[in-house]
């Protein structure tokens, strides 16, 4: 039962980390918009991921919407829970 609900959150999660992350920045030049389709969807899933484990980046967090800001805050105070669901 453990394990699947694990499971579970940690693909909603990055599912619903990754569509929020590319839906603010998308048509942001500074961040995700100067990208292509793919590399955007790999930023926002890497961005989605990372947050919620090892705390690195690959977008300028000084540019992005304060939106985006709140989702990230989000997904790191799900992921610095003990108990939170890991991506990896």
């Amino acid at each position: 039962m453990n394990t699947k609900l694990v499971v579970y959150c940690s693909v909603a999660l990055l599912a619903a980390g990754t569509a929020f992350i590319c839906a603010l920045e998308w048509a942001n030049p500074k961040t995700l918009g100067a990208l292509s389709t793919v590399d955007t969807l790999l930023a926002g899933f890497f961005q989605s991921v990372m947050t919620r484990t090892a705390g690195f980046n690959s977008l300028d967090f000084g540019q992005m919407v304060p939106a985006t800001w709140l989702g990230v805050d989000v997904l790191m105070f799900i992921g610095g829970g003990p108990g939170a669901p890991r991506a990896g």
